[in-house]
């Protein structure tokens, strides 16, 4: 397969042998050339059978042991070589024109591009997700910012496309060091939008149904949500994420890095200062054996 591509198409799986063909099948059919990787992480259905018919055209990625979806998604864009990262749901699939939609408005200034999406149910019934939430175009990121503190989650990275360093810098930030909530995989894809925010003026919006969403019981988000306990701890996963945005976010804007390394370096030469003057003074100071009794 070629390594040339400007987008790398990242495909995490796990025992969904049935639906991961449409996925990769789509990611096939993009009008611009791709990278596509499947991350299979522990599946022990028969998804290593149905990746032999995709031999030579996708590269695919087996790990023994599964450690959750975070590893799957941060294995495929590690292995990815692209400047640009799309990771399409083994239960999802995307229109033969996504990538290169999305490309088109991916400017220099661009935090990242994503798309309207349909969410399709079993019993055929389909809902519209982003449509018309703005034109197709660039815009500026507090609108965005906005949008993405309104709402309980976030918008599904299976609509997006991200500059690879981008997302892996919010991958690698798992359990935030302000958190006092912790539901494990909650926030990262949050991560992914609002992190780019604090380097890039714009966003991109392509105001067509370019993703395809399958809400099914087996969904980890149709799962999470259909549960109270898990349900609140998503909200409470995806509030930790929020502030520690804005921490970030704030000190970047006082410059606070720049201060309190200056303080911290200021403290560091006073304390060494200290210390050598109390080993002058130890060693200036006459020993008992010396001193002269009254």
């Amino acid at each position: 397969m070629k390594r040339d591509s400007t987008v790398s198409i990242v495909i995490p799986t796990f025992n969904r042998s049935g639906m991961l063909g449409k996925a990769v099948q789509s990611a096939l059919e993009q009008t611009v050339h791709c990278e596509i990787i499947v991350a299979d992480h522990g599946s022990t259905d028969d998804t290593p059978t149905v990746m032999k018919a995709y031999e030579g055209r996708v590269s695919y990625l087996r790990r023994e042991q599964d450690n959750g979806p975070l590893f799957a998604w941060a294995d495929g864009i590690v292995s990815a070589t692209s400047e640009y990262v799309h990771i399409t749901y083994d239960d999802d699939w995307i229109a033969p024109e996504f990538i290169e939609e999305c490309l088109n408005l991916f400017e220099r200034d661009c935090a990242f591009v994503f798309c309207a999406a349909d969410i399709q149910w079993p019993d055929g019934g389909v809902v519209h997700q982003y449509k018309n939430h703005y034109q197709t175009g660039t815009h500026p990121v507090q609108v965005i910012e906005d949008y993405l503190f309104s709402i309980p989650l976030t918008i599904s990275p299976g609509c997006a496309l991200f500059r690879r360093k981008d997302i892996l810098s919010a991958m690698l930030v798992d359990r935030v060091p302000t958190a006092s909530h912790y539901y494990r995989g909650a926030g990262t894809d949050l991560l992914m939008f609002l992190m780019p925010l604090l380097n890039y003026p714009k966003f991109g919006f392509v105001n067509k149904p370019l993703a395809f969403f399958t809400a099914h019981p087996g969904s980890i988000t149709v799962d999470a949500t259909a549960n109270a306990e898990k349900a609140l701890g998503l909200k409470r996963g995806y509030e930790e994420i929020r502030k520690y945005y804005l921490i970030v976010k704030d000190a970047l804007a006082r410059d606070r890095g720049r201060h309190l390394l200056r303080r911290a370096t200021a403290m560091r030469l006073i304390r060494r200062a200290i210390r050598h003057l109390r080993r002058i003074d130890s060693f200036s100071s006459p020993k008992r054996s010396d001193r002269v009794s009254n």
